[in-house]
């Protein structure tokens, strides 16, 4: 998304009617209930975006690429996917 954004390709709301803490909330709340990782605080996203901003688009893009290859590797290497796990 960031890297979508620093490229330019995304239209963004009228800023009027935007407020990206609430669509942050919004977007993760879903995950509230895990516990581990520890949720990011919006703040920290925040600092790491404007951060991103930096990058050019073509590096974030890449970076994006590694991560997705990296978590389609991890979700091949479960051994049995459709069992279910419980806690210990």
């Amino acid at each position: 998304m960031i890297g979508l954004s620093a490229d330019q390709k995304i239209p963004f709301p009228n800023p009027e009617f935007d407020n990206e803490s609430v669509r942050y909330k919004h977007r993760f709340s879903a995950f509230s209930t895990i516990g581990s990782p520890t949720p990011v605080h919006y703040v920290h996203y925040r600092n790491v975006a404007n951060n991103a901003l930096t990058q050019p688009p073509g590096s974030l893009y890449a970076a994006s690429a590694r991560h997705f290859t990296q978590a389609k590797s991890f979700l091949e290497a479960i051994p049995d996917p459709e069992k279910e796990v419980s806690e210990p």
